[in-house]
């Protein structure tokens, strides 16, 4: 229907930049992903920051992860993973760039 009427579909929040200088799950407005992130860590999950030294090691085990979870789903990649784990580290994104789809 939404076709029909010449809309189409953009896609919001494949990747972000957050300046991790200031950034804070203290802030009433992280309180969803403060809650999130306490789940997660009830089930036994973790976050870990990789230093680009060792994102190398790492690109096989989250190529797997990837191509597992995009056949359950029966979908493909959307872009930032896709130039991570299939094309190797990239070099840091210049401001302002909008990759091309």
């Amino acid at each position: 229907m939404w076709r029909e009427l010449g809309l189409a579909l953009t896609p919001l929040g494949e990747e972000a930049r957050v300046d991790l200088r200031g950034f804070t799950l203290d802030a009433p407005a992280h309180r969803d992903l403060r809650q999130a992130c306490a789940k997660l860590g009830r089930l036994g999950l973790q976050f870990e920051i990789v230093e680009r030294d060792g994102v190398a090691a790492l690109l096989p085990t989250l190529d797997a992860i990837s191509r597992a979870w995009l056949e359950r789903k029966a979908t493909s990649e959307k872009g930032l993973l896709e130039r991570v784990v299939r094309r190797g580290v990239p070099q840091p994104i210049p401001r302002g760039h909008r990759e091309e789809r």
